[in-house]
């Protein structure tokens, strides 16, 4: 595997853009993303889930291409493209060989630089998004994470819906998205990442060719920094014609920068890291009372959060929260085990080594430490980064994120009859 620095490189267009690169030679295939630092988090109550539409909408056609024109240039080479918004950013990309790359980046910098917007599509993809988060309200293991978030993050862009909401998506306009997308899709908030077998140099040509006439300069306002004391701590319920209850339980944490993310990395595999987890064998296997039992971490540039998700019957919902408690006050009172520690450990170093196989993960992991970090981190880095946490370091970690009333308790509940 590949694992050295020198195969990794970083060039800065004169427009501003990003180019970064990983060259891997035993692959004949390249991950090509466009990373626009642009999500959720950059909206307000009225545009509520326009980046994501944004996303959806510069594959309906171009100035130069049809929506299917779009989807055949890459098939057609035998490639994949796609894209996905999250809370901080948008990414546009393909999966091809090696050689078709140039191909490749010519359609991405086509849907990002000459987007068509016509108004039939607009119209016509509002009932797509509409029937995406009917999707998600059907589907309450994930509302409840949505619930959960909002309730984290009250009057804040990141506790907003990604898709946006039923009334917002209903008004959204070609002067509403064109307002968006002059705002924040601008060259110095552009990654352009690469990984597989590439040459730097030439990546970096190409990419100034494709977008040799972006050049605009945004206007918008600076990220709504997070309130640290502004998490809606305590109890909401929402209610739902359900046979199941389901329950999200947590506290925020911290940004992605910090060195702090090791050790909860380690204490969410503790927790959740398989079948042989905690939660897995002294929850679900030993009451019976759930079939998918989780904790997660979620992190952001200037905060995060950690929770775990239950599903279980109303009227156990409570016995599973109090259990659910007790695994983390363990984590408060007891170290956790050496031969414990080594397993997580080495799930931890395992999980990441095995994803990088693909070089769809490696163009992630490249891009978002330019992003986040602006630094490259070795596997080996990485790898003695985790081994260096210590029983000690999960211990405090859990006294400082459990042992305090800083508790929010989602819950999605059958109403009383």
């Amino acid at each position: 595997m590949v694992d050295n620095l020198e195969h990794i490189n970083k060039s800065v267009l004169p427009n501003g853009i990003t180019v970064v690169t990983e060259h891997v030679d035993f692959v004949r295939s390249a991950a090509i993303g466009v990373w626009v630092e642009a999500g959720s988090r950059d909206e307000n109550s009225e545009n509520n889930g326009i980046a994501h539409f944004m996303e959806h909408m510069v594959f309906k056609g171009t100035s130069n291409r049809s929506a299917f024109d779009i989807a055949n240039g890459i098939e057609s080479l035998g490639g994949h493209v796609n894209a996905f918004t999250g809370k901080e950013l948008t990414c546009f990309y393909a999966q091809v060989l090696d050689e078709t790359v140039p191909e490749a980046l010519d359609v991405l910098s086509d849907i990002l630089l000459n987007p068509a917007f016509r108004p039939d599509d607009i119209e016509r993809e509002k009932s797509v998004v509409l029937e995406e988060l009917t999707d998600v309200e059907d589907t309450p293991s994930d509302l409840i994470h949505e619930y959960f978030v909002e309730q984290m993050y009250p009057n804040h862009p990141l506790g907003y819906n990604i898709l946006g909401t039923r009334a917002s998506i209903q008004q959204f306009s070609e002067p509403m998205i064109q307002s968006f997308t002059r705002e924040n899709y601008t060259p110095e908030r552009l990654v352009v990442a690469v990984t597989g077998h590439v040459d730097h140099d030439a990546i970096v040509s190409l990419v100034e060719n494709v977008f040799q006439e972006f050049s605009t300069a945004g206007n918008g306002q600076p990220r709504q920094v997070v309130n640290p004391n502004g998490a809606a701590y305590g109890s909401v319920t929402h209610t739902s014609e359900l046979q199941q209850s389901h329950l999200c339980l947590g506290t925020r944490t911290f940004a992605y920068d910090d060195e702090r993310r090791y050790a909860l990395l380690i204490l969410n595999t503790l927790l959740s890291g398989g079948m042989s987890s905690r939660l897995f064998q002294n929850i679900r296997e030993r009451y019976g009372f759930v079939y998918s039992i989780f904790s997660f971490a979620d992190f952001y540039l200037d905060s995060g959060l950690f929770g775990v998700y239950v599903g279980t019957e109303k009227n156990q919902l409570s016995f599973m929260q109090e259990k659910i408690l007790d695994e983390l006050r363990r984590l408060i009172y007891e170290p956790v085990e050496t031969t414990e520690l080594e397993k997580v450990k080495n799930q931890v170093k395992g999980s990441l080594v095995l994803s990088l196989e693909s070089m769809f993960n490696r163009m992630n992991r490249l891009a978002k430490q330019d992003i986040y970090y602006n630094e490259f981190q070795t596997v080996d880095q990485f790898l003695s980064r985790v081994e260096a946490v210590t029983a000690d370091n999960v211990q405090s970690l859990a006294e400082e994120l459990f042992q305090t009333d800083e508790t929010m308790v989602t819950t999605i509940l059958r109403p009383a009859e």
